[in-house]
């Protein structure tokens, strides 16, 4: 869930005797429930496309896979869990008006909107801790079967995990439940969320507006730039394998085959970094555009968003929620990318029996997923790719 998807939180009605009390009912319009259900049908498909990453990850081979692999499924999987919970279960509740799975959800609402907020966060430090380990690699600056490997890495993601939930944390003293107690409203819709006055204050503006900027704008060219770095490698190796094979000093034809080969190799490499830089800067930058478009708008022309009523418009309501069905999308599709980049995960889906759709005869392709960012080197060392 995005900072924008708080496309019901209204400011808390005015209990003043001079003026008449305003009404926000916690009312959705049709549209959004046909938004909502598309996207908890994403959600619970990603959830189960996570928890068959997990499975391939920790029963297959348990010590070939990244430790950042692996903190990375479980953040996906808990986003697309926190949208089934948040959003599906919630319109569930109302739509077949059960009353205490609808009391549930709103007595948790603020506890899943800041997990959510955090798990949306640690994904792209996530994936930068992968690509900077990758480069780090490629550079030969570390050697990924040293001990300590997953030691180190699970540390880096113990570390992303507590400061962000201690930055996050005081976003959950910034919104609320209002409960209406005399029937204004029907009572699947006299639990709106109204934000608090701790999103009035000054101080804590600039403090929300400093973190988004390090979570969509600084994550995103972090990341862009690392993996442009990890191509531009990727080329050099290229380049001295293809200066190797033309030197005149190599004269055995055997010699010259296995350079010619290395040569191919390298092609090879730099084409799925090339894929695999291309897949991961474009989904991220499609879920992150829209939240950060309406995050700017909240902030300085909050006005376009506002509807007579002082409620959020249609258009509001509706762009905020497909920029979240957009971030659920992202976290579920993970398995088909490593599915089509990544042909170790491709081998081990192919040996789980209970699946048909990957079922079928695993041959191990020539280039694997380590020698996708794999330089020239005699050492097996390598680490699994993104």
């Amino acid at each position: 869930m995005s900072s924008s998807e708080m496309n019901s939180t209204m400011e808390p009605p005015t209990n003043s005797t001079e003026e008449q009390e305003i009404i926000y009912c916690d009312e959705d319009p049709v549209l959004r429930l046909y938004f909502v259900t598309v996207g908890t049908t994403i959600a619970t498909f990603g959830c189960a496309c996570n928890l068959l990453l997990l499975f391939v990850f920790l029963t297959k081979n348990r010590h070939q896979w990244s430790t950042y692999l692996i903190f990375l499924a479980i953040l996906d999987f808990l986003l697309c869990f926190l949208y089934v919970t948040s959003f599906g279960l919630e319109s569930a509740a109302k739509y077949f008006r059960i009353h205490f799975l609808y009391d549930l959800i709103r007595l948790t609402t603020t506890y899943q909107f800041t997990l959510s907020k955090v798990v949306q966060v640690c994904i792209p430090y996530v994936l930068i801790a992968i690509s900077a380990e990758r480069l780090a690699w490629i550079g030969k600056i570390i050697r990924m079967r040293n001990r300590g490997s997953h030691r180190g890495s699970l540390l880096v993601c113990v570390c992303i995990a507590v400061l962000w939930t201690a930055l996050r944390a005081p976003g959950f003293h910034a919104i609320d439940i209002y409960v209406y107690e005399n029937g204004e409203c029907d009572y699947f819709e006299s639990m709106p969320i109204v934000s608090t006055n701790l999103t009035a204050n000054p101080q804590y503006i600039q403090y929300d507006l400093l973190i988004n900027f390090f979570h969509l704008f600084v994550s995103f060219c972090v990341l862009f730039i690392l993996n442009l770095l990890i191509v531009h490698r990727l080329r050099l190796s290229h380049q001295n394998a293809r200066r190797n094979s033309s030197c005149p000093n190599v004269v055995l034809s055997a010699t010259k085959q296995m350079v010619l080969n290395e040569e191919k190799k390298e092609h090879k490499r730099l084409r799925c970094a090339i894929k695999t830089t291309a897949v991961v800067i474009s989904t991220y930058l499609a879920c992150n555009s829209i939240h950060f478009a309406l995050y700017m708008m909240e902030m300085f022309s909050s006005h376009i968003l506002k509807s007579e009523d002082g409620g959020f418009n249609m258009f509001y309501v509706i762009t905020s929620d497909v920029g979240t069905i957009l971030f659920v999308l992202c976290s579920t599709i993970r398995l088909f990318i490593y599915y089509k980049y990544n042909p170790d995960v491709k081998s081990a889906l192919k040996t789980i029996p209970f699946l048909p759709c990957f079922a079928g005869q695993v041959n191990r392709p020539k280039t694997s997923a380590y020698e996708c960012t794999m330089p020239l080197q005699t050492d097996k060392e390598s680490p699994s790719s993104v």
